[in-house]
């Protein structure tokens, strides 16, 4: 019996070399670009969830599922299931309704509820490679669901921000137990999304210098040292870089001297990359001999301006560190696309115009970070002439090259006072980047307005 001479409606599983594919209301040009998730899916496991379809005198046209049936003849599936329906022509104008229906009112699952069925399938005993084979899903995400999961609090975040992808939930996860970091989090989360993940960055940073902090001062401790809060100095506490001894002798150049002395005492702050660095004080240098350097400085010697600078940098410092690391992450999935953005061609020629020294010296000296993003086979490949490569994969690397020259730049110690004082260059740059889609922190901001500088942010700690 053919399809067309059984009573509609029923089930069936047909061969996807014999439907009909016509008036598609989504358009698909390119699947491995356009629908990977599906394609990845249907190769594993097939076609699942049936299409509808309708007999005609040309074989059963499909009505619903367009993307199913492409992906399983991309796979060379032989069948895939169907429901065949009754559609009148008289009512042509339905089917459209009807695919309007399927596909606009069509939803998928929130991160809350996929994290829910991840830790429903872990529970059956899989593990999270297994979880992301039969799901046709990256373990990242398994892992960061079931992460997910563990915690009420953060499950709770994942309903109520339905913006959140599941590895953003779980990172916030991080700081569930730090009450000051996860208030600013979830602050800025509700107040200010585009900054989330600068100030998650930030945060990140601070934790991991605490906790070097923490262990070099329990090292310090254990080997018997007086360990003090810089903070909470005495008025008669100095650096030993700042004393000398009767001698003449600079005191922190006789470290293992000083030990002896009942004010020896040492602090532990973290530089700008966040290594803990210890100094060293004499407690109550004047009672106990020693003598002031005639050449050494001191924080009392500071003007109010230049004591406002220094809190301004132990503010924005952090700030621009953190910010580099998602400039970075975001940097590199913009070089991953395949047509060049608007204006690309006039940034280019600006800065070849312009002779930003930031580009010709990373390049001179072999651009190590463009290699590291884009990846030596494509950079050799240019460099070979770029036969066979189109003008917009030419323009994306030549990007590419150039981007990277700048984040390359910034590996150098002056980025530290890009914020204080930015170059027409590095104004270039972040204003091209900003262009193109990227959210700048407050302190990248102020390279392009470096006049609004002028106190310590709200909310940072001096």
């Amino acid at each position: 019996m053919t399809t067309t001479e059984r009573q509609l409606p029923y089930f069936d599983h047909l061969n996807p070399q014999d439907l009909v594919l016509r008036n598609n209301p989504r358009t698909i040009t390119d699947l491995e670009a356009e629908e990977p998730e599906m394609l990845a899916s249907i190769g594993t496991h097939g076609v699942r969830l049936p299409l509808l379809a309708t007999p005609t005198p040309e074989g059963p046209a499909v009505i619903d599922g367009f993307t199913r049936v492409l992906c399983a003849l991309h796979h060379k599936q032989d069948q895939v299931p169907a429901l065949l329906v009754d559609e009148a022509e008289a009512e042509e104008w339905q089917r459209l309704v009807d695919q309007w229906i399927a596909n606009e009112h069509r939803r998928g699952l929130g991160e809350a509820d996929k994290a829910a069925m991840i830790e429903q399938m872990a529970l059956f005993g899989f593990n999270p490679d297994d979880i992301a084979e039969k799901l046709t899903t990256d373990v990242t995400l398994v892992n960061a669901a079931l992460k997910v999961r563990r915690s009420e609090k953060t499950s709770s975040l994942a309903r109520q921000h339905a913006q959140l992808n599941m590895v953003e939930i779980a990172a916030i996860s991080e700081f569930e137990n730090d009450e000051d970091a996860y208030a600013e989090i979830v602050d800025t989360l509700e107040n200010r999304p585009a900054q989330l993940h600068h100030v998650m960055a930030r945060w990140r940073n601070e934790l991991e210098a605490r906790q070097a902090r923490e262990a070099e001062l329990q090292r310090l401790r254990t080997a018997g040292v007086n360990v003090v809060d810089s903070a909470e100095l005495p008025e008669t506490a100095r650096a030993l870089s700042e004393l000398k001894n009767p001698q003449g002798e600079i005191l922190a150049d006789k470290l293992e001297e000083h030990q002896s002395c009942p004010g020896h005492a040492a602090s532990v702050r973290s530089t700008y990359l966040g290594e803990p660095r210890v100094s060293w004080h004499c407690l109550d240098w004047k009672t106990h001999g020693h003598a002031p350097r005639s050449d050494a400085s001191a924080e009392s010697g500071l003007t109010e301006e230049q004591k406002a600078e220094r809190q301004r940098a132990r503010a924005y410092n952090p700030q621009w560190r953190a910010a580099l690391e998602v400039r970075r992450e975001w940097l590199g999935e913009f070089l991953q696309r395949k047509t060049p953005p608007k204006q690309a061609r006039q940034f280019l020629a600006s800065v070849l115009a312009a002779g930003d020294d930031q580009v010709t010296k990373a390049i001179s000296r072999g651009n190590r970070y463009a290699r590291t993003v884009l990846g030596d086979k494509r950079i050799d490949r240019l460099q070979a002439g770029g036969r066979r490569m189109t003008e917009d994969q030419v323009t994306m690397l030549e990007l590419g090259l150039v981007l990277c020259a700048y984040e390359h730049a910034y590996d150098a110690a002056h980025t530290v006072s890009t914020w204080r004082s930015p170059t027409p260059a590095d104004q270039r740059y972040l204003a091209a980047l900003e262009g193109w889609g990227y959210t700048l922190s407050p302190v990248e901001q102020l390279v392009l307005h470096p006049d609004t500088a002028t106190a310590t942010p709200e909310g940072e700690a001096a």
